[in-house]
């Protein structure tokens, strides 16, 4: 009995009627079992209720296995008159803290990814010229760093055991990036296309990891983006051009260093990007290319964490009957995120590049409004144009 327990009610029971401390479930053979629990739990339980709801009922879990749970919880975390000393309190303050900062954490990576994504693959001249007639292209490799907050994240890491991110003076992150890019000249008419590749693991970053106490990335990015020229053959080789891009990514942090709350936790999300802008060049003494623009970026993203906790390290109890309480009641894992929600918000960027025979040497810094996210980048490129 116990191990069906395990196996079906691992995160909770599900919930026919509830009210403050007291919850009525209905096994599979129609029989009602109510519990008495500290009220700390409420936010908990209506939380999961719909997930145990059709697990009870797919799994036939009958009222005498409830009733084997109930005598296993209360005894463990006490009733909601007389609730265990030192179980129980405050749990209710560091459940919503957790669940509500891992929920703004992950909004404000969608905010600093999408930035970083989009503010790759820049070609200083704002048209490189056509692939036919001309065979104009480049390619290359590029190196940045995006701005990510950690306020949201320091705001949670004391209720997950996080001392290392706790203890961070400063509230930004700079995430580095790298990028492959290439460009192609367009076709008789004044258009270029670009297509962008980008990639980062900081769990190969030992001093990186080590400092944000075993806090790691990933990232993946594949794009392109569209310009066409509206001005060129000018003096200075002045160009201005309007460009749109698409943009899909794969983003996710990890923890894995175990403390006394948490054992790990998963932050994952796919996000699509849409720009739309333009871009103005220069280029003086035959090299040097100053250039700016404007974009405004379109993002939607699904977005999920989980945590996997320590309940004795979490609810600051030693007691063993937790042990029995997370087998029948508690859950293994806490979840939550944020789907589908586009966010709009416009960037600047400037920048230059040094144009030496083949070589192309860019670097440029650009600022996102509404995110307040700083982005720079440098890159190394061979370009025919």
């Amino acid at each position: 009995m116990k191990r069906l327990l395990s196996l079906f009610l691992i995160i909770f029971i599900p919930v026919s009627f509830v009210f403050a401390g007291r919850f009525t479930f209905t096994g599979a053979d129609g029989v009602p079992v109510t519990f008495d629990i500290p009220d700390e739990y409420d936010n908990l339980i209506n939380d999961y209720k719909s997930q145990i709801e059709d697990a009870i009922k797919d799994n036939h879990v009958s009222s005498s296995d409830l009733t084997s749970a109930k005598n296993e919880i209360e005894n463990a975390l006490g009733t909601s008159s007389s609730p265990r000393t030192g179980v129980t309190s405050g749990f209710t303050d560091k459940y919503n803290t957790i669940k509500n900062g891992l929920d703004d954490f992950t909004l404000d990576l969608l905010n600093s990814v999408s930035a970083a994504q989009v503010f790759q693959n820049q070609w200083a001249q704002s048209w490189i010229g056509s692939l036919v007639p001309g065979v104009n292209f480049g390619l290359g490799v590029d190196f940045g760093v995006t701005t990510v907050s950690l306020k949201t994240i320091k705001r949670v890491s004391s209720q997950l055991g996080l001392k290392e991110i706790e203890a961070i003076k400063t509230n930004v992150l700079p995430l580095p990036t790298a990028n492959f890019d290439l460009r192609l000249g367009g076709y008789y008419l004044p258009f270029d296309i670009g297509f962008e590749l980008a990639v980062l693991n900081t769990s190969k970053m030992d001093s990186l990891t080590a400092a944000l106490g075993g806090l790691t990335f990933n990232y993946f990015s594949i794009g392109g983006d569209f310009r066409y020229a509206l001005i060129k053959d000018m003096p200075y080789d002045f160009k201005v051009s309007v460009n749109g891009g698409f943009y899909y990514s794969k983003f996710g942090m990890n923890y894995n260093g175990s403390n006394e709350i948490i054992n790990s936790f998963d932050t994952t999300f796919k996000t699509i990007t849409f720009t739309t802008g333009g871009q103005v060049s220069v280029k003086l003494a035959n090299f040097f290319v100053p250039y700016g623009g404007v974009r405004f970026i379109l993002s939607r993203g699904s977005l999920d964490w989980s945590v996997s906790p320590d309940w004795k390290g979490l609810l600051g109890t030693g007691s063993s009957n937790i042990d029995k309480a997370v087998s029948y009641f508690l859950p293994k894992t806490l979840s939550g995120g944020v789907k589908g929600k586009w966010i709009f918000r416009p960037q600047i960027y400037l920048g230059y590049a040094f144009d030496i025979s083949v070589v192309d040497l860019t670097s440029a810094i650009g600022y996102t409004f509404v995110s307040n996210v700083w982005s720079f980048e440098s890159s190394v490129r061979f370009a025919l144009n």
